[in-house]
């Protein structure tokens, strides 16, 4: 429940005094690193209706969703939108990859570790939920070397891994 500028707490306090007095209740999951009594009992205190833990897997994402947000019958007049594929969702992981991944090599040559390891952290974690653990293994591999002092070149061998995980899981 850590955000850039706020906590995920206050964010669902706020929601709720805005739906104050209507007839309104949005639902509000939460996605944590966190785990424990305390923190479930903090998140339900503030208005959450539901946790899930990183790293989060898509049936837990697609049950929580069904258990909280009603799905209406579609009708002529209004069909719902079809659900991605499960090829659209790997094309989106591939697309989002290549982004984190394209300006690895300049934040390493500029030994910016907190950048290299937040794009590690994204792509591991996407990988995670597509079950691509060859990308993760290789990523959170990268993320760690960035927790320490490390050579430039020993970071650049860890994209280059990165980089050959994510190329083999797109065939």
């Amino acid at each position: 429940c850590n955000l850039p500028d706020i906590d995920g707490y206050s964010v669902a306090r706020r929601i709720r005094v805005m739906e104050a007095g209507r007839q309104i209740r949005t639902p509000i999951i939460a996605i944590s690193a966190m785990v424990g009594a305390e923190h479930a009992e903090s998140c339900f205190d503030a208005g959450i209706d539901g946790l899930l833990t990183k790293p989060l897997r898509v049936d837990q994402l697609r049950e929580i969703i069904d258990l909280w947000c009603d799905r209406c019958t579609p009708s002529p007049e209004h069909p719902m939108l079809p659900e991605p594929a499960d090829g659209d969702l790997l094309s989106a992981f591939f697309a989002t990859c290549h982004l984190d991944f394209e300006p690895l090599p300049g934040f390493a040559q500029a030994c910016d570790w907190p950048q290299v390891a937040h794009r590690a952290h994204r792509i591991a974690g996407a990988a995670m939920m597509l079950d691509q653990p060859r990308v993760v293994e290789a990523a959170r591999r990268l993320e760690a070397l960035c927790q320490e002092p490390v050579e430039i070149a020993t970071v650049h061998i860890a994209i280059e891994h990165l980089q050959h995980a994510l190329e083999s899981a797109c065939r």
